[in-house]
């Protein structure tokens, strides 16, 4: 992912946000204190929105209609709060 910001984009990595349907790749954007939106799939038996809550992360959307710019200024506006502690659930 850092490949991705730096050397594709020219980016600092708090500079770009990913959004991703699985929660192992959550892991990265946290490491470099990158933002992160989790899309987890709706199948029922799929355990990605809790595997993406117990990651830490903060903002999971349903449909990648919702990554407005609202939700673009709420993230912009929580920079260093992007993540959360992994022991606390994640706000939706």
């Amino acid at each position: 992912m850092r490949e991705i910001a730096e050397d594709v984009f020219g980016l600092r990595c708090d500079q770009v946000l990913f959004i991703d349907d699985v929660a192992r790749v959550a892991e990265a954007p946290r490491t470099l204190r990158a933002a992160f939106i989790g899309h987890p799939s709706s199948y029922e038996h799929s355990f990605q929105e809790q595997l993406m809550r117990e990651a830490g992360v903060r903002y999971l959307v349903r449909s990648l209609d919702e990554v407005d710019e609202s939700l673009l200024r709420t993230l912009e506006a929580a920079g260093g709060l992007m993540w959360q502690d992994s022991s606390l659930a994640a706000h939706t």
